[in-house]
């Protein structure tokens, strides 16, 4: 009762201001529209606002390279890194002087990911492209995004707000995948001396570690190496091959050079889609 009595003078107020207002000079009533939603606001959501299907608060800030700050490293190959603020309870992700590649993927490796896009010079660095901090300077990005910590789950509201600053789509999927173990047909020496043994006409890589040639299987979409020779100095290889991606030739070449190669499954990869939108 103490609220109905509370309740019937605030009504009877508003009635009196309404027709106060109906009843001012130049004041014209109109009757309601008939397809008005009630239940729905009168705004439009746009842009980042509609992937943000939680409404948390957050706020993101992206720039370009920034002089003398090194790239973020958050450990275990990942790029982007995170530090709480305890006195409000945010987290601050953070990225700093990456490409975009590792961005948008935090910190995959090339064999894991596929580009679907018009330049993809501009996403991940190789070395045919020249200096690395040249290439730096020019593609390289910061980023930063702070929401509660409490809210956080997982990466995918930022990883949506990073996409659509970049007109991207990120897909991911699961992809069995291999990798060649390396052994030795003989002793290390023999393997050193075997490797300057051999000319040809052919691609000659010259004082190439076993390490830079895991690197180089890499760029193109070989299995990971797994370096169980012993062997870690650097030697001319020789490889007659005019196709990098062909497995059964690189494990031939390999062993004139007296390394056995034998390839074994891995389970099963992330493999990353990047799609330009």
């Amino acid at each position: 009762m103490k609220y109905l009595i509370i309740i019937i003078p605030l009504l009877l107020r508003f009635v009196s201001s309404a027709n106060a207002q109906i009843n001012e000079p130049g004041f014209t009533y109109t009757t309601p529209l008939s397809d008005f939603n009630y239940q729905k606001p009168t705004f439009q959501l746009q842009g980042e606002q509609l992937i943000n299907k939680n409404r948390m608060l957050h706020i993101s800030m992206i720039s370009g390279y920034r002089e003398s700050v090194k790239s973020t490293n958050a450990g275990f190959g990942m790029a982007i890194d995170v530090v709480r603020d305890n006195a409000t309870g945010n987290c601050k992700f953070f990225a700093y002087n990456v490409s975009l590649q590792d961005l948008i993927t935090n910190g995959a490796p090339n064999r894991d990911v596929i580009l679907q896009v018009k330049d993809a010079s501009k996403y991940r660095y190789e070395k045919r492209y020249g200096d690395y901090v040249e290439w730096m300077k020019k593609n390289a990005w910061c980023y930063e995004f702070i929401m509660p910590c409490e809210a956080f789950s997982n990466l995918d509201l930022f990883v949506k707000d990073i996409s659509n600053k970049f007109g991207v789509h990120l897909s991911i999927s699961k992809s069995p995948v291999s990798r060649l173990i390396l052994t030795v047909a003989n002793d290390n020496a023999a393997l050193k001396e075997n490797s300057k043994k051999l000319h040809s006409d052919s691609e000659k890589t010259t004082n190439m570690t076993l390490a830079a040639l895991a690197e180089k299987l890499a760029l193109n979409k070989m299995p990971q190496i797994i370096n169980e020779t012993g062997y870690q100095d650097s030697a001319t290889f020789d490889f007659n091959l005019k196709n990098w991606k062909n497995l059964n030739e690189i494990i031939e070449a390999l062993k004139l050079h007296g390394i056995v190669a034998r390839e074994e499954s891995a389970g099963l990869a992330e493999i990353f889609t990047i799609k330009e939108i």
